[in-house]
């Protein structure tokens, strides 16, 4: 039995294409009906949710979807007070993703569909919570966030099982408090 992560090599999916961002914005006229506000709150809930369209990157769009997160990190390092404006975004920006990673998850009909990445950008700023940035801090915490989220240690991998967008984001903030205490250890040994 193939793993659910294998290409399918039938001819009925040879046949299959991928939508694109504006196919899927168009597939289904009464998703719109779902939220309040109609079809226009859901184009900018699914733009929200595949990163201003990063998610339909053909390679990597979870690690793009990251690179989002650092630019909003790095967006923020201006304001100072990192120690209570990185959580607190980090905070508000799990729970705006579970409100959008549900919706994204009925409107593409997939649980956690690769498409989604607002819970890697959502995710990278934990990451960073209450460490001081410096270049390679920040390098260091993308490349552990991303093979937390890859290797999903655990509960990372039950986690994601969760139904809706509890799942989708709680997973990605599992691999970043792993990343975040990674990155201290290794502060501490290499006093970096």
């Amino acid at each position: 039995m193939a793993s659910e992560h294998q290409q399918d090599a039938s001819p009925a999916a040879a046949a299959r294409k991928e939508p694109s961002p504006q196919e899927a914005m168009r597939k289904d006229s009464d998703a719109g009906e779902k939220i309040p506000g109609g079809r226009r709150r859901l184009r900018l809930t699914i733009l929200l949710a595949i990163g201003f369209g990063v998610g339909y990157s053909p390679l990597a769009p979870g690690t793009l979807g990251a690179a989002l997160g650092v630019a909003l990190y790095c967006a923020f390092l201006p304001f100072g007070a990192l120690h209570i404006t990185i959580p607190a975004v980090s905070v508000a920006l799990f729970f705006a993703g579970v409100y959008l990673s549900s919706l994204a998850e009925d409107y593409f009909r997939e649980k956690d569909c690769q498409r989604i990445v607002f819970d890697e950008l959502a995710s990278f700023p934990l990451s960073m919570a209450l460490i001081s940035p410096t270049p390679l801090r920040v390098a260091l915490a993308f490349a552990f966030n991303r093979v937390a989220d890859i290797l999903k240690p655990f509960p990372a991998g039950r986690i994601q099982r969760l139904k809706g967008g509890w799942g989708v984001m709680l997973d990605d903030t599992v691999a970043a408090a792993y990343a975040n205490l990674l990155l201290r250890l290794v502060i501490l040994a290499f006093d970096v």
